[in-house]
């Protein structure tokens, strides 16, 4: 994967920024950010992959950069998340 840029919070993340599996593959764009800013809960993100959406927990998340979204799970796991309700 390209350059991602700078490491980058969870209060920043906009949607259509890329969203990259541990085995290196983009596996969509973040479509929304699951959070409560006010107390600092950091819940996830929804994920547009070509297949429809899909819940990625936040635990699911290695790092966050200006430019994409590491997770710690590889591609095949993304296509398993469910999704959002």
């Amino acid at each position: 994967m390209s350059d991602l840029g700078a490491p980058s919070s969870y209060l920043l993340l906009t949607p259509g920024v890329a969203v990259v599996a541990s085995d290196d593959i983009q596996v969509g764009t973040v479509s929304r950010v699951l959070a409560d800013a006010e107390i600092d809960i950091f819940d996830g993100i929804v994920v547009s992959t070509v297949d429809g959406e899909r819940l990625v927990a936040g635990a699911q998340v290695h790092e966050i950069y200006d430019n994409g979204v590491v997770l710690n799970i590889d591609a095949a796991a993304v296509a398993a998340l469910s999704r959002p309700r």
